[in-house]
């Protein structure tokens, strides 16, 4: 199976420089395919910044018909969840607001672009942000060892950026239910089953298989507005619901504890 080669061809190496996650996100163009890396160590926490900064790129790639776009994460490891930093750097229910608003809009440029982005998703844990940012993509390719959970209900919360929609479209009602939740955690095998993961290979894979995808599409603006009209339409009434939803339940300090005990491997009951 071809790999791409990190020198091969003089590829364009670049960093986007105009958003705060601009550090975070690496760019390089190897023939027609535009390589987008998340680089946020140690676990490749995902933040708006980061969102946005790959929004950006992608809406900058969507003026290049001969550009496909395919994304992953650096060290081989999938993006983990929301950056648990900036969350508690302002936990005012203002700066929630702005957090969830401006994450949904980054991802729906991403959802919506007309250059198809494959995600190449590493052996690990994607969970609550980073499953958002895998749903958002266009195709998924994940390493037989790759595990998805929303975590959101654990932390006394519920998904944010879209994905209490993403996840009944990918996989279906009741099980998106079970998996808001419970938090619960899905393999690669069984996303793909349910038909929210394209293809399951060894981790080793990954990026060689959703780069061959990517190499192979064809007559993709066309195509890509097309197909998005039927699913764009009852998404943008759900993630308003969403939206609001999130900012009635929200609390500043049982949310902050919450969060800081996932990330901690600690157990936190709440009254329902």
């Amino acid at each position: 199976m071809w790999a791409p080669d990190r020198n091969a061809g003089n590829p364009r190496e670049s960093r986007h420089a105009s958003k705060q996650g601009d550090h975070f996100v690496k760019s390089r163009i190897t023939g027609r395919v535009a390589y987008l890396t998340v680089d946020h160590p140690p676990l490749n926490a995902i933040s708006v910044e980061i969102m946005q900064a790959l929004a950006e790129l992608v809406r900058a790639h969507d003026r290049d018909d001969n550009v496909r776009i395919v994304l992953d994460s650096a060290g081989q490891k999938p993006p983990f969840a929301a950056d648990a930093g900036t969350l508690f750097d302002d936990p005012s229910w203002e700066a929630q607001f702005r957090m969830l608003r401006d994450g949904q809009s980054a991802l729906s440029a991403i959802e919506f672009s007309t250059t198809p982005v494959v995600m190449a998703i590493y052996d690990g844990v994607c969970m609550g942000g980073g499953l958002e940012l895998a749903l958002a993509c266009h195709v998924r390719v994940a390493g037989t060892g790759t595990v998805f959970s929303a975590t959101e209900a654990v932390a006394g919360a519920m998904p944010g950026w879209g994905n209490t929609q993403r996840l009944v479209s990918y996989f279906g009602r009741p099980k998106a239910i079970e998996l808001a939740l419970t938090g619960g955690q899905i393999t690669a095998n069984e996303a793909h089953a349910f038909g929210a993961v394209n293809h399951v290979v060894a981790g080793s894979e990954v990026l060689a298989k959703a780069s061959e995808i990517a190499e192979r599409t064809k007559s993709i603006k066309g195509i890509m507005t097309a197909m998005h009209v039927p699913y764009r339409h009852g998404l943008a009434e759900g993630k308003a619901i969403e939206l609001a939803c999130n900012l009635d339940i929200y609390d500043p300090k049982t949310f902050t504890e919450a969060v800081k005990a996932i990330f901690e491997q600690r157990r936190i009951e709440f009254a329902d």
